[in-house]
């Protein structure tokens, strides 16, 4: 059975056990499900009280219980800890809330059951009952395709472009990050729709270009970016496991608001990496290294200074047959939809001294994806969740993935494969049509997918070795 039916069956399946819950349960609280992947804690069952003046758990506290324990399930693709945690939530409800209970119960087993099976067919079409619901079975869909697609050898990483959590040159409006995130109320709420991903793989890699710092002396420059020190905890809540520092804003706030920003990092356990500081890390027994470096120019002007020696230096320095180096570029220019040609020159020369992959960023736009020599290079990945701007003129980006196995002893990249994805969330557009940035980026599928592939499609026509098809996935 092709995977596409698999998937079919997954989403008609998941639909059928959703469909009695969605009026009832995801409607009233649309705005509670994109939460956290983490376990959420069960309450015993002498807490449950449908009083809402006296109780320490509501009707409406049990409603969101229960479409945290959803989210969980399918976000993380029905994890043993969402599973265990579920269950735990299902016999605390008990007769009080019978309805969740039972509700919840039959969306478990379905999953449950459509995890191991999956194998048998439907042709049955999908209902057309709330966008949140359909939007929780494509992620269960996506989670537990990519729990399928698990393999003990193989290693996966991914990688998203941008991202700015604070202050715009102080605005903190309420239509700024800051603001947006507070009202979320979600430590992960950046991160939570792209999560399916982002927890099934070994390592998720995002460029922050954000300061964390209480700094007040700034660069002379137009554009600084600031945040406070716990944002540094969006991260691990939302399964990131190391952030490229090495962009045109890491300095916003001088070398005061840099080290602030490492020392953030540090404190909630988040690796960075930067110019001359490459992050170094072993798994599943293999050493990998993510090195990033900044060429960021002007319109006019090809001075790329000396990253070309010290990246290729650090190339062959750290490579070997039997471990992973991965290149992370913020370069070129602005708006640029095809990489410079020393762009495209350096990239390649980066591979010819070893790296395994070049991942890039800084146009805000997504570019191309070229297979040189068997390996990647993608330019640029867009912006991801990127507080610079309060409207997303530009929201088309992905999420790049990439597998890697030991074949005759070497590491070898074995698949690369992207998530199609807008930087925001929100429906809701300006005067001119453009979409308000929430800061949540949301994958996409079907037509939309298709879409965004095609765009970076013709942009990678525009190369020389500009990949000629994409791997994604496509629900029906």
């Amino acid at each position: 059975m092709d995977r596409r039916k698999r998937l079919a069956g997954l989403v008609v399946i998941l639909i059928a056990a959703m469909i009695s819950i969605a009026a009832v349960l995801l409607w009233p609280a649309r705005n509670k499900t994109r939460i956290s992947h983490r376990p959420v804690a069960a309450s015993p069952p002498s807490a449950i009280e449908d009083n809402t003046n006296t109780s320490i758990l509501s009707k409406s506290e049990a409603t969101e219980k229960t479409v945290r324990c959803l989210s969980a399930l399918c976000e993380t693709g029905a994890s043993e800890v969402a599973v265990a945690d579920t269950r735990d939530l299902i016999g605390s409800l008990g007769a009080t809330h019978q309805p969740f209970a039972r509700d919840l119960s039959d969306l478990l087993e379905s999953i449950l059951a459509r995890r191991s099976e999956l194998g048998s067919a439907s042709t049955r079409s999908q209902p057309n009952f709330s966008d949140i619901s359909i939007s929780l079975v494509n992620r269960a869909a996506a989670a537990c395709e990519m729990r399928a697609q698990r393999k003990p050898d193989e290693i996966v990483l991914s990688f998203a472009g941008d991202c700015t959590f604070g202050t715009v040159n102080g605005d903190n409006s309420a239509f700024r990050f800051p603001a947006v995130y507070e009202r979320s109320g979600e430590k992960n709420y950046p991160f939570a729709l792209v999560s399916p991903w982002f927890v099934n793989d070994d390592l998720t890699v995002v460029n922050f270009e954000c300061t964390l710092t209480d700094a007040s002396r700034t660069a002379d420059k137009q554009w600084k970016f600031k945040g406070p020190s716990p944002y540094a905890e969006i991260f691990p809540a939302g399964s990131v496991e190391a952030v490229g520092l090495s962009n045109n804003h890491s300095f916003d706030y001088l070398q005061a608001g840099f080290d602030d920003t490492v020392a953030n990092f540090q404190k909630a356990r988040v690796p960075e990496f930067y110019q001359n500081t490459p992050y170094v890390t072993t798994i599943k027994g293999v050493e990998t290294v993510l090195i990033g470096d900044c060429t960021v120019v002007g319109e006019n002007t090809t001075v790329i200074g000396d990253a070309p020696e010290r990246v290729i230096g650090e190339i062959k320095h750290y490579k070997k047959p039997d471990n992973i180096v991965i290149v992370v570029m913020h370069w070129g220019s602005e708006l640029d939809t095809v990489p410079r040609t020393w762009q495209q020159d350096l990239g390649r020369q980066f591979i010819d001294a070893g790296a395994d992959a070049v991942v890039g960023h800084h146009p805000h736009v997504v570019q191309g994806i070229e297979r040189y020599r068997g390996k990647y290079i993608a330019y640029s990945l867009g912006n991801f969740a990127f507080g610079g701007n309060s409207h997303a003129r530009y929201p088309e980006t992905f999420i790049f993935r990439l597998r890697f196995r030991a074949l005759d002893g070497n590491m070898a990249v074995t698949d690369a494969s992207i998530v199609p994805c807008l930087t925001t969330s929100s429906h809701v557009e300006n005067t001119s049509g453009v979409l308000v940035n929430n800061y949540q980026p949301k994958p996409v599928f079907g037509d939309a997918a298709d879409r965004i592939a095609s765009l970076v499609l013709m942009r990678s026509a525009e190369l020389q070795y500009g990949v000629k098809k994409l791997n994604y996935l496509k629900l029906p």
